[in-house]
Formats: C-alpha cells, sequence, structure tokens
C-alpha cells in the first residue's frame, strides 16, 4: 500500500512499523509502504541489551520524522506533476476537439461546394447534350419510317405478286407469298388509318376470298378414283392457301368434304328400304372401313394436323347413331322379340366398330404398329370378332344380358315418344366437344408453324442485315 492509495491509514502505518518500545531501536531504513519492521530490533554500538540512552532514542526519532517529512514532500512533488499532467490533457483535449469541429466544418464546406459544382456541370452537360438528344431523337424516328416504309414496299411487291399466282392458279406460290404478306400486314395494324395500307388491305382480302373460292372448286373436281401426282400436289397447294387463310377456311373446307362423303354414304344406307334393317347395319360399318382404306391417298393430301379422317368419323358416327336410332324408333316391339338374333349381330358389330376406331383414333398408335389381337378381317375388310374373348373382358358381350338391355333402353325411348334420351344429347354434346377439340389442336399446329417461319424470317433478316454491315 502506497501513500498516495486512498484507504491508506497514517496511524496503523505507524503502529505496524513501530509495535513496541523495542522497536524504537531500529537502524533508520526505507520506511516506504510496503516493507516490515525488523523482525529483530538492532541497537546501536555501545547500548545495553535491555535499554538505551535517551538522547539515542530522540535521535532515532527524529531521523524517522525527517525521513517521513522527505517521503511527504517527495509525495507532494508527484501529486503536483500529475494535477499539472492533468491540466495539460484537459486543455490538450479541448485544442482537440475545437480542431475536430474545425475540420467537420471545412468538411461540409467542401460537399456543399462539391454540391454547387456537379449542379453546374450538370446544366452544362444538359445543355452541350441538348441538341445531341434531338440529334438522337431524329435519328430514332428516321429509322423507324425507314422500315415501315421498306415494309410497305415489300408488302405492295408481295401483294403484286400473290396477285399474279391468284390469277394463274399457282396455289403453291400463293401460300407461302400470303403467309409472307400476313407476316407484313402484322407491323401495320397500326397504322390502319392510312388510306395507301388500307387500300392494300382490302385487296389481301378480296384474294384470300378469290383463292378461297378458287380451293373450294379445285376439291370440287375431286373425283372417287385417285388423282394423278400433279393433282395431288395442287391440292395439297390449295390445303397450304387455306391453312394460310385462316381456320374459317380451313373449317369450311373440312366440312364440306364430310358432307360430300356422308350424303354418298346416307344415299346407299337411308332408314328405309332392305339396308335399314338391323341386321344389315354390319354393311354400314364395312362401308365406312373400306371408305377409309381406300381413299387412303385422298386423305394424305389434308395436313396430319387438321385430323380430317377423326372428323369424318365423328360425324359418320353421328350420323349413323340418329339413323339406327330413327330405324328402332320405327320399328316394332313385337319385331323385335322375334328377332333377337339380328339385333345381337347389329350390338356386336358395333361393338368391333368402336374398338377399330378406338384403334384408329383413340391410342394415337399408327395403323401399322398396332396389333388385333382376338379378331381376324373377314373377306370384305371388316375387323370382326372372333369370339376369342374371355368371360372377364369388359369387352365380351353376353346375348341374353344384352338382349335385356338393348330392350329396357328400347322400351324407354318408345315411352318419351321416340325423341331420344339424355344419353343421345350427351352423346351430341361430346360430338361436338370433340369437333371443336379436334379444330383447336388444329389451330395450334397451325400457329406453330407460323411462328417458326417467323423466326426463320427474322434469321434471314438479321443474316442479310449482318453482311450489310
Amino acid at each position: 500500500m502506497s501513500f498516495d492509495d486512498p484507504e491508506f491509514d497514517p496511524a496503523a502505518y505507524i503502529n505496524s512499523r513501530f509495535p513496541d518500545r523495542e522497536s524504537l531501536l531500529i537502524v533508520p531504513g526505507d520506511l516506504s509502504p510496503g516493507t516490515s519492521a525488523p523482525s529483530a530490533p538492532t541497537t546501536w554500538p555501545g547500548a545495553g541489551a535491555g535499554s538505551a540512552p535517551m538522547s539515542q532514542r530522540s535521535a532515532l526519532l527524529q531521523t524517522c520524522i525527517e525521513s517521513l517529512k522527505i517521503e511527504m514532500q517527495n509525495v507532494d512533488a508527484s501529486i503536483l506533476d500529475a494535477i499539472r499532467k492533468q491540466s495539460k490533457s484537459g486543455s490538450n483535449a479541448r485544442e482537440q476537439l475545437q480542431k475536430s469541429q474545425e475540420t467537420v466544418r471545412a468538411a461540409i464546406e467542401q460537399v456543399a461546394r462539391c454540391k454547387e459544382l456537379a449542379t453546374a456541370s450538370e446544366a452544362m452537360v444538359t445543355s452541350i447534350t441538348k441538341d445531341v438528344r434531338q440529334l438522337d431523337n431524329a435519328k430514332r424516328n428516321l429509322t423507324t419510317a425507314i422500315t415501315a416504309l421498306r415494309r410497305c414496299a415489300m408488302l405492295m411487291d408481295a401483294v403484286e405478286q400473290l396477285q399474279v399466282a391468284a390469277e394463274r392458279r399457282n396455289f403453291r406460290d400463293a401460300g407461302s407469298l400470303l403467309g409472307a404478306v400476313k407476316q407484313l400486314q402484322n407491323h401495320f395494324e397500326s397504322y390502319g388509318h392510312i388510306a395507301k395500307i388500307a387500300e392494300l388491305r382490302g385487296r389481301v382480302q378480296s384474294l384470300e376470298q378469290a383463292l378461297r373460292l378458287a380451293s373450294l372448286r379445285e376439291f370440287e373436281l375431286l373425283g372417287e378414283d385417285v388423282p394423278p401426282a400433279t393433282v395431288v400436289e395442287t391440292l395439297r397447294a390449295c390445303c397450304t392457301v387455306t391453312g394460310a387463310i385462316g381456320t374459317a377456311a380451313r373449317d369450311e373446307l373440312v366440312d364440306i368434304i364430310c358432307k360430300r362423303e356422308m350424303n354418298m354414304y346416307t344415299q346407299i344406307f337411308g332408314t328405309i328400304g332392305e339396308t335399314a334393317k338391323l341386321e344389315r347395319t354390319v354393311n354400314r360399318y364395312k362401308w365406312f372401313i373400306r371408305r377409309l382404306d381406300s381413299r387412303s391417298a385422298i386423305w394424305g393430301i389434308f395436313p396430319e394436323e387438321w385430323r380430317v379422317t377423326h372428323l369424318l368419323a365423328l360425324t359418320y358416327c353421328s350420323i349413323t347413331k340418329s339413323e339406327l336410332a330413327e330405324i328402332l324408333a320405327d320399328t316394332r316391339l313385337e319385331d323385335l322379340r322375334s328377332d333377337v338374333e339380328g339385333l345381337l349381330k347389329a350390338v356386336e358389330a358395333t361393338n368391333v366398330f368402336e374398338a377399330e376406331m378406338e384403334r384408329r383414333f383413340g391410342s394415337g398408335e399408327d395403323e401399322e404398329g398396332s396389333t388385333r389381337e382376338g379378331g381376324e378381317d373377314d373377306e370384305d375388310g371388316f375387323f370382326v370378332d372372333c369370339g376369342t374373348r374371355g368371360p372377364s373382358s369388359p369387352s365380351a358381350v353376353t346375348p341374353t344380358r344384352t338382349a335385356d338391355l338393348i330392350r329396357k333402353k328400347y322400351e324407354h325411348a318408345r315411352g318419351q315418344g321416340g325423341k331420344g334420351t339424355d344419353d343421345d344429347q350427351y352423346r351430341s354434346e361430346r360430338l361436338q366437344e370433340e369437333k371443336r377439340a379436334l379444330r383447336a389442336d388444329a389451330a395450334e399446329a397451325a400457329d406453330k408453324k407460323k411462328k417458326k417461319a417467323k423466326k426463320k424470317v427474322k434469321k434471314k433478316a438479321k443474316k442479310k442485315a449482318k453482311k450489310k454491315k
């Protein structure tokens, strides 16, 4: 413990140095705190063991007092020195704080000057680049105008070529030109108020109408025999033109083909005569299967995404269903009960025909790659069941059960006045939905082709631009 310790106790310090009288006889030495009194007292030379002269003791005490005074002086000096240093450090701290504040003020002033300089520089740059910005806008507008004029010239040239191709009935060139005209017209949708653009649009519409009618006339001339290769190519070009005109023209052409085929069907198989008997139902299915196979070259003329044969099959099924329903409505219940065998043959033939249609159109497999298990072709080429299906198969036909179901359904239909059942309405709606789905798929496939063609045109334009650069 030192003298400058706040917990320093002088009385305890003196008692620790001089615990008894004998300790007054010690030789003056280090009296600083932290040193203890010697374990045995040291006497002056010539002093007795038990006592010492009073003068000597006084001298020792005086010496101790003087040493303590000296130590106190040293402590006071160190305290003064510490006070001087503390005062100097306080004044230095104030000076440093003032310098820091001055530095901050200088920095703020510099930032303000920098802002002023930046504002002046921005104003100067704006004034300098004002003319440059006007020139950029003029360049952009000029580029847009030149591009529009070039496309307008291309559109006029394409329309002229399309008119020549339409007059010469060159459907192959007309199909490609019509696609190019459609693409160029898309760039001028916002320029419809311009007289020249409106005139070109009207010419294109009239040319589309002329090409549509010409394509329909070409298909009207199509007979029963397989056309030569030149006619096939012409008809395929007509399909290309019809597809380029739009989905409405495509649907019209497909409907005409289906109606012509079904007119022939209704002339052969009606609801009156020998062909209207139930046991002759299998002949209806044979005719349609032969028609699909014998005219496969005709169906190959149409693009695959149009699904002409699928739509034709749907139309045929709808007409056949309505005719068979009419035949059943005109047949007396006693005749049906007496001719159960003929009714069962019609049902079995219908099941086989449905399986054949499922094989061709429903499974999505190719006709060559699909297998015909449990049946064989008859002499007319119709796929008939040989009875190899087991009793647990869902397609197996049980005569008694089938006859009961037919009787119940027929009696229910007769009870409603021959107007048909809810099931008939459901099938009709389903047929219409399937037709719409097929047409939607065809439209999607046509859109994909158009997008690919657009990408090719853009790539060619980029290549030409690079070559010019």
